[in-house]
């Protein structure tokens, strides 16, 4: 069956059972499987339920996933997404299938779906003793520095020393269930390179407990799916690199 993640494209891809619709939340991305809603989040590093344990079937093979694994709040998270939300599809399930987004036909596919048609800019899919994450490197006002892309934030977030000349905006109110829920802290306006896109975005100052953990694995940003244009979107662990379009 042909797909139209890639319109106009004399490529196919799986049938309809491998396809999964995308829900686009409070700026959060969402897959529906099995009736159930999902948080798309490469910032956790396992793939978990909020509830008790079940199983989850990817193409045609059952993926079990475990209980909540950090003790976060189912209802916390329907009040972050504003839906009902079963769990997480984290940095595991998406480096070992890959990941495509379509916002235009809302699909998702756990598979990498690109051509040369597509842009692209090198990542990194670290598995470091069992902690999964994808770093880059980026521009932010010009500096170069090296930044976490977590889908499941949805504002990014920069070093407090690296806001010292960027235009302020004001306060912003965030929820972070890893950083210890509610998050006040201040924005500014910033433009961000990743290889060729040149993107003008807010990013939000980060507070000293996020400042730590971005700190652990060297990175002074993070960078979700709305500091930059796309429609579609790949995960490319075999390729090193996201593609979008």
């Amino acid at each position: 069956m042909r797909l139209g993640l890639l319109a106009g494209k004399e490529k196919s891809y799986m049938n309809r059972d491998a396809i999964y619709e995308y829900v686009e939340s409070n700026g959060l991305p969402l897959v529906r499987i099995d009736g159930a809603l999902f948080i798309l989040d490469t910032g956790a590093p396992a793939s978990f339920l909020l509830d008790e344990s079940n199983t989850m079937h990817f193409k045609t093979l059952p993926f079990e996933l475990p209980g909540n694994l950090l003790g976060i709040r189912k209802e916390d998270m329907d009040r972050l997404t504003g839906q009902d939300v079963a769990g997480f599809i984290g940095f595991d399930i998406i480096k070992r299938y890959g990941l495509t987004i379509d916002r235009g036909t809302k699909s998702v596919l756990f598979e990498a779906c690109s051509d040369e048609s597509f842009r692209s800019f090198p990542v990194k899919y670290a598995d470091i003793m069992g902690m999964g994450f994808i770093t880059m490197e980026c521009g932010i006002c010009g500096r170069k520095v090296k930044a976490l892309l977590d889908t499941g934030a949805s504002i990014g977030y920069v070093s407090k020393a690296l806001t010292k000349d960027m235009e302020y905006l004001g306060e912003v109110e965030d929820f972070g269930p890893a950083f210890g829920g509610e998050i006040r802290t201040k924005k500014y306006a910033a433009t961000l390179e990743m290889g060729d896109n040149v993107s003008s975005t807010e990013l939000a100052e980060m507070t000293a407990s996020i400042e730590l953990q971005c700190r652990s694995v060297g990175c002074k940003a993070i960078i979700g799916l709305n500091d930059f244009e796309w429609e579609r979107i790949v995960f490319e662990p075999e390729e090193g690199r996201i593609s979008y379009m």
